[in-house]
């Protein structure tokens, strides 16, 4: 037998442990991270293990084992929780092409940053823990073969730490000076994008208690909360107190995604029949020679030399349809030859943003029979049970005894959508056309445009009571029972006041709008007119 016994306290502490790395090569470019763990302390023995403090207990990521019993008794507080281990990344990236009379710039950013819990662990063949004042385990772990109790003296506390995840992700295109616009036709001026993905979230790390062949007992002389956890056991869970609370935790995670972009500049194209055949020979000219199969590059051959024969004959055309203009047949013949130079920009955003909340609940499973039982006090005030999105299964009964009232409730999941997006831009343009019709055209169009999109889904996870004989409810008031199933061979409702049923409903809304507007003129001197 092992004894460990402090007058005062007694704190199992952690070490942090790290590294790091940072592949710097400039301030635009850079790979960084970081991981820190915690290590807890360690008590490993064949046999019974007995920690005794006149005052506290605390442990914190520490890993507890005993061959036989593990008796922890104090005068105050026994207080389990988690350490932290952390990892922590960042890379950026910014590299800079030149060409004949342009540029381009690529940037990007990723930075990653988890929190992860690191629990505390008791383990014994039988495990037994008593407190003057409060137990609290957060994000840990008592276990047993045979049975497994927790008594405290005031307030009972079996709930969940977090752990978080958090993500940012950004890249930037940027072109500017001479660049193609399709064909033989080139833009002077710039373009650019951005888009950013933004993510966040927190999940619940609930704590587990549990005896492998025997019973497992949970009694305070306050209040009894099982949050986010599960019990188990092989026999009976007892769960005791003047008020018992088993609910749900909830996670959650946010989600933002932006995308802007801009263009302006200078554009020059070739338009009219012959035009736009020779823009459609230069366009397959390229597709060939960027394809790298040998057999697509000779049919990317063959389409470029049909196109250019396309262009002659776009010009035999116009010009045997100028001549059957002559001879008074009225066909009009299109411009042969036009050029075209246009002023403009574009610009648009959109940002989307998604959010969810949804709820882990508590687990009772035994292999016996479930009793959760609230006392209440001498005025009256307490005597509660509150079960919220929460499932408790028993192989053979499962009995709930308040002296005022019974609360089963569902737990609520919900998840929105919000976005919006913009756009506007203009342009200013002449065009010179060369044959029949020969003329110069002006041109002037706007447009704006916007919208917007909205949703909610609202959907219920619900308590179960689920027992392999008989569900028992003994409320010295009131039973409500909102969203909730109860299942067993045998079902008994004893309600001294008011017994509430009641379902819950799912319901999903969304809505979007998108709005538009646009205008243009032209006016051609020449043979044309204003249009």
């Amino acid at each position: 037998k092992t004894s460990i016994i402090a007058g005062r306290d007694i704190r199992s502490e952690t070490r942090e442990i790290g590294s790091a790395f940072d592949y710097t090569h400039n301030s635009n470019n850079y790979y960084r991270g970081a991981d820190h763990t915690e290590v807890g302390t360690q008590i490993q023995t064949q046999g019974d293990l007995t920690l005794s403090a006149g005052q506290d207990l605390s442990a914190r990521a520490a890993n507890v084992t005993s061959g036989g019993e593990l008796a922890v008794s104090v005068g105050r507080d026994i207080h389990l929780t988690t350490g932290v281990e952390s990892h922590d990344y960042a890379k950026h990236t910014k590299h800079t092409d030149k060409g004949f009379l342009s540029k381009s710039t690529t940037e990007t950013h990723d930075e990653t940053h988890d929190r992860q819990a690191i629990s505390t662990t008791l383990s014994a063949n039988s495990v037994r823990l008593q407190a003057g004042n409060n137990i609290s385990v957060h994000g840990s772990n008592v276990a047993g073969t045979q049975d497994v109790s927790l008594v405290a003296g005031n307030h009972l506390d079996i709930t969940t730490v977090g752990e978080s995840h958090q993500e940012t992700h950004l890249k930037k295109e940027k072109k500017s000076g001479l660049m193609s616009s399709g064909g033989i036709g080139f833009t002077i001026g710039s373009r650019s994008q951005k888009s950013t993905v933004e993510g966040q979230g927190e999940k619940q790390l609930g704590s587990t208690l549990g005896s492998q062949y025997g019973n497992l007992t949970l009694s305070a002389g306050h209040d009894t909360t099982v949050h986010g956890s599960d019990l188990v056991a092989g026999g009976d869970i007892v769960l005791s107190g003047r008020n018992v609370n088993i609910t749900a935790a909830e996670n959650s995670q946010t989600t933002l995604q932006k995308f802007e972009s801009h263009q302006s500049g200078l554009t020059v194209a070739l338009s009219g029949a012959v035009g736009s055949a020779l823009n459609t020979t230069v366009q397959n000219v390229q597709q060939a020679r960027q394809t790298q199969d040998g057999r697509l590059q000779a049919l990317g051959g063959v389409k470029a030399a049909l196109s250019g024969i396309q262009a002659a004959q776009a010009l035999d055309l116009n010009n045997a349809q100028q001549a059957a203009q002559q001879a008074g047949s009225g066909e009009a013949a299109p411009a042969a030859f036009g050029v075209t130079a246009s002023l403009g920009s574009q610009s648009s955003k959109s940002e989307q943003k998604t959010q969810s909340h949804t709820v882990s609940g508590s687990s009772l499973s035994a292999g016996h029979d479930i009793h959760i039982r609230a006392t209440g006090d001498s005025q009256g005030s307490d005597g509660n049970i509150l079960v919220q999105g929460s499932q408790a299964k028993a192989a053979h009964d499962i009995y709930l005894d308040a002296q005022r009232d019974i609360q089963l409730l569902s737990g609520l999941n919900t998840e929105t959508l919000s976005g919006k997006n913009s756009s506007h831009g203009g342009s200013v343009g002449v065009g010179i056309n060369v044959g029949q019709n020969t003329g110069i055209t002006v041109s002037a169009s706007v447009n704006t445009a916007k919208g917007h999109e909205n949703g909610t889904t609202l959907t219920h996870t619900n308590t179960t009571l689920d027992a392999g004989h008989h569900v028992t409810l003994n409320a010295g008031r009131d039973a409500t029972l909102k969203g909730v199933q109860v299942s067993g061979e045998k079902i008994t409702a004893d309600v001294k006041r008011n017994l509430t049923l009641q379902s819950e409903q799912d319901s999903d809304h969304y809505d979007s709008k998108q709005q538009s507007a646009s205008a243009g003129a032209s006016y051609t001197w020449g043979a044309g007119g204003p249009s």
